[in-house]
């Protein structure tokens, strides 16, 4: 976490360590990484291990967008792991774009009389979903099951994965309830 007032010595402090320009960015009206605004508070992404071909968004300003800082809200005011909301992921392939975010905040001990404190920063995953299901699933020539996962946490009950398989009248059906962070899921098979 970074505060207006500590902005510019993180970044020439960043900048010094990694040995080329850091600047904490957000996204811009056409989508790409820019400068961000003057703001408050700003939680940039200042680590990233990846397999992903594209570069990692550095500086990428997670407070920047509503459905990453509800998530980051979440995990601050619990201090537990929260997950996002479906959304379109920053630094991945464009097959993979689609995912949620794991957010953990990231605190010293508590002293003896409190419960929690301040988190200072935090551990983030990004899951891209079809990366994480679909990868696993046979060819569509040979795919007889259809699969299905669900956000029972929304109150729009929103799909985050659905094989491409056709739907089949077969008796054959399962649920599974899994639970992530602070989201459950069902996982629907048939």
């Amino acid at each position: 976490r970074v505060y207006r007032e500590q902005r510019s010595q993180f970044e020439q402090d960043v900048s010094d360590q990694g040995g080329a320009p850091f600047v904490i960015r957000e996204l811009n009206s056409a989508g790409e990484l820019a400068p961000a605004t003057e703001r408050d508070e700003y939680v940039p992404v200042l680590y990233s291990q990846t397999k992903s071909l594209l570069s990692a968004p550095l500086g990428f300003d997670l407070l920047a967008q509503p459905l990453r800082r509800s998530a980051l809200e979440r995990a601050q005011k619990t201090g537990k792991l929260a997950v996002s909301q479906p959304m379109q992921l920053v630094g991945v392939e464009p097959a993979y774009a689609t995912g949620v975010l794991l957010v953990a905040p990231v605190s010293h001990l508590p002293t003896s009389g409190e419960s929690q404190n301040e988190p200072y920063g935090y551990v983030m995953a990004v899951i891209s979903i079809h990366q994480l299901v679909a990868k696993g699933l046979p060819k569509p020539d040979r795919d007889n099951l259809m699969m299905q996962i669900v956000d029972t946490s929304d109150l729009h009950k929103r799909v985050l994965f659905e094989s491409g398989t056709v739907e089949s009248n077969s008796d054959l059906v399962g649920s599974r309830r899994l639970t992530l962070g602070d989201h459950v899921y069902a996982l629907n098979l048939r």
